[in-house]
């Protein structure tokens, strides 16, 4: 297969154990040899060797959010690649004692692993910590308190860089529209734009959100009453869209009185208007880093834990310059 593809045997091997580093060009290449030459990988053998099914569990939390939804997705994709099925159970919301019987659900179909992308700053070190699993398992979240091995997106940087901008445009007055308190995420953000905030000698308040728009907005109904704001990050590009609306709505202008900039770059921020300005997370990169994280913890051959996925600032139009007013 490997002279067929052009390539070498040990690129074949990461590809079809989906290992994230193979471009696409390779990866069609061994996709076109894979199906010239009939190939289908031994799933008995497989599950002989690490004795459990061909079958990663995941346990995520029930949303839509575009961020949970892109890794899942990525998940499942990288899995298919790695000839793995994959087996979701769903939790309401970031509860220990779900998250446990969630996992516990998960080995009983003798899945070979599981990853766990319903982390909680305060629920998931305490639900984890005397916790005993017979498989691996991977959290997708970087979890303060908690040991299990993990991959994760550098949420926290991502909120610096989204703050520093805002400062770096003579901004001195910049608010943050928060996700909920349990969610690792939302504290590490909330953490990031306090630090950089302080050690700027700049000030800001911050309103509690869950995500929403809907949250944005009621928070942009309060940001506009209060007067002298000139700035807002929000937490999620959702949530800063329910802002602009509700500046909007008040007849401020974005952004030429308050400046917004969001976090995830969802595809819509490119078509907002005015378009937003944001801070973009590789989820895709995230999922297949997870997933590879996790089968070679499988395979009991376990990886070095890699590092945050950086994070990019994407600048469009919704923030600008601080004008003085008198």
């Amino acid at each position: 297969m490997a002279r067929l593809a052009g390539v070498s045997g040990q690129t074949v091997s990461r590809y079809v154990n989906g290992h994230p580093y193979v471009s696409d060009a390779l990866a069609q290449r061994i996709e076109d040899a894979i199906r010239t030459l009939g190939y289908r990988p031994n799933d008995a053998a497989r599950a002989l060797r690490i004795g459990r099914s061909a079958t990663i569990g995941v346990v995520s939390l029930e949303t839509a959010l575009y961020g949970p939804t892109s890794a899942l997705l990525a998940v499942e994709q990288a899995a298919r690649r790695a000839h793995f099925s994959v087996s979701i159970v769903t939790v309401p919301s970031v509860d220990g004692r779900l998250l446990i019987e969630a996992v516990e659900r998960l080995e009983r179909q003798s899945v070979a692993g599981i990853l766990v992308t319903a982390a909680s700053s305060t629920a998931t070190p305490a639900a984890l910590r005397d916790a005993s699993f017979g498989v691996p398992v991977v959290l997708t979240e970087r979890v303060s308190g908690c040991d299990f091995p993990s991959v994760g997106l550098d949420s926290g940087g991502a909120a610096r860089t989204a703050t520093a901008y805002l400062l770096e445009l003579g901004h001195r007055k910049v608010w943050h529209v928060s996700g909920p308190p349990l969610w690792q995420a939302a504290h590490d953000r909330k953490a990031a734009w306090r630090a950089v905030l302080s050690s700027a000698g700049a000030t800001g308040r911050s309103i509690a959100g869950d995500w929403s728009a809907a949250s944005g907005y009621a928070a942009g109904l309060r940001i506009a009453d209060s007067g002298g704001v000139t700035a807002v990050f929000a937490a999620n590009d959702q949530m800063a869209f329910g802002v602009m609306s509700a500046l909007a709505d008040r007849g401020i202008k974005v952004p030429d009185d308050i400046s917004v900039v969001g976090l995830d770059d969802i595809p819509e921020a490119a078509y907002f208007r005015p378009s937003l300005t944001t801070v973009q997370q590789d989820f895709r990169r995230l999922g297949e880093h997870g997933l590879q994280y996790l089968l070679s913890h499988v395979e009991a051959s376990p990886e070095p834990e890699p590092p945050l996925i950086p994070t990019s600032l994407v600048i469009r139009q919704s923030a600008a310059p601080a004008v003085d007013r008198i």
